[in-house]
């Protein structure tokens, strides 16, 4: 037991006492653990390092108690999902304490980010962020940091349907978004096409969200187009009448 303090054992039978001996320096006690004395810190002294971008490690310089706190992308990592964005912090065998999350815009290339502009709060919206925490203070500290990114969501659509009459081409026939959608509009692939034989025929339709920044449209959907028969059109025969001449006729009159 090399270690700083003396030690004083305490009066009364050991038996379910926690602390049996006692030390004037705070950080140690010695529990009574049957046959051994055990000698623990109360305040662990750690030294901090990185041991991965995203993980710091912990040393007690006093009992060597080793410990790690890694970040970890939080799981809203797509817009409107509705999970949490904060970032995830697990520690092993070392407190947290005060420490805090701080979130960043990420830039630079995909495999060698950089630290960009401090936002406020944990984002919500579409880019690519940085996320760190730090452990220590001045030259005993260490920063673990993750980068992820939030996309857009891919809106689920109720598709339409839309009636349309023989000889009608799709340019001329209507598409509305039905309710419950996002906001956006449907638009023919080729509007170009005449919509074919009486009865239900299938076209394809793309949906483009008016939250571009938020939404991925959705390409090449099936949408059923039921066809009527066209109004038969109706001829009208002007009645003529033709007049016979009654004056008559001259012959050969010099």
């Amino acid at each position: 037991m090399e270690k700083p303090g003396v030690f004083t054992q305490k009066e009364g039978n050991m038996d379910g006492v926690k602390e049996w001996f006692t030390s004037d320096d705070d950080r140690y006690y010695v529990d009574y653990e049957g046959v051994e004395l055990a000698l623990r810190c109360k305040v662990h002294d750690f030294v901090y390092t990185l041991d991965k971008a995203d993980t710091i490690k912990a040393e007690c310089t006093a009992c060597g108690l080793t410990g790690t706190l890694q970040i970890q992308r939080p799981p809203h990592i797509k817009v409107n999902d509705g999970e949490s964005p904060e970032a995830i912090t697990h520690a092993v065998n070392i407190p947290q304490g005060d420490a805090k999350v701080q979130y960043f815009k990420a830039k630079g290339e995909e495999k060698a980010p950089e630290r960009g502009d401090p936002l406020d709060a944990a984002p919500t919206g579409v880019g690519r962020y940085w996320a760190e925490i730090t452990l220590g203070t001045g030259d005993n500290s260490a920063t673990a940091h993750v980068v992820y990114t939030i996309v857009k969501d891919d809106p689920q659509v109720v598709v339409p349907s839309a009636q349309a009459t023989y000889g009608q081409k799709l340019g001329e026939v209507a598409l509305e978004n039905p309710e419950g959608n996002v906001e956006g509009d449907w638009e023919w692939v080729d509007d170009s096409l005449v919509v074919g034989p009486v009865g239900p025929n299938i076209f394809k339709a793309n949906f483009m969200p008016d939250d571009e920044d938020s939404y991925n449209p959705v390409l090449n959907v099936d949408v059923t187009v039921t066809i009527g028969q066209a109004e038969t059109p109706m001829k009208y025969v002007e009645e003529q009448t033709v007049k016979r001449s009654t004056a008559p006729h001259s012959r050969g009159q010099r």
